[in-house]
């Protein structure tokens, strides 16, 4: 008895080096499908093109420049309610970068949280 198997050859098709706008580009696309609100998607937008215009030489492809970068980027003195959103905006764009192959591992992977200050509502 004879099986009949056919091979598939799969291409990878080679495409031009995609900058980082392109690559935000499909991310907001991803939250949009998700579900996100336009003012969420604004704030990932806004938080992430934030750290590229603070350092326009990062590039994807140099790893340890890219953590120094981060690194500096997170290091502001900041109110911790605003560090922790800088923190979840990038550290998602980046592990949605991790999932997509386009990096190795997550730069901001050992970034924690910051302890918020308590908010004091006054009732009237």
């Amino acid at each position: 008895m004879s099986v009949n198997c056919r091979k598939r050859v799969v291409k990878l098709v080679s495409h031009k080096k995609m900058t980082w706008e392109n690559y935000l580009k499909e991310y907001l696309l991803w939250k949009k499908a998700e579900g996100r609100s336009e003012r969420t998607i604004r704030d990932y937008s806004n938080h992430i093109r934030l750290f590229f215009k603070r350092f326009p030489d990062s590039s994807f492809s140099n790893l340890r420049s890219f953590k120094k970068n981060i690194i500096e980027h997170m290091s502001l003195d900041v109110k911790p309610a605003y560090y922790n959103n800088k923190l979840v905006y990038l550290k998602t764009f980046f592990e949605w970068c991790v999932n997509e192959g386009i990096l190795a591992e997550n730069p901001m992977k050992s970034f924690k949280r910051r302890k918020a200050d308590e908010r004091i509502v006054q009732i009237d």
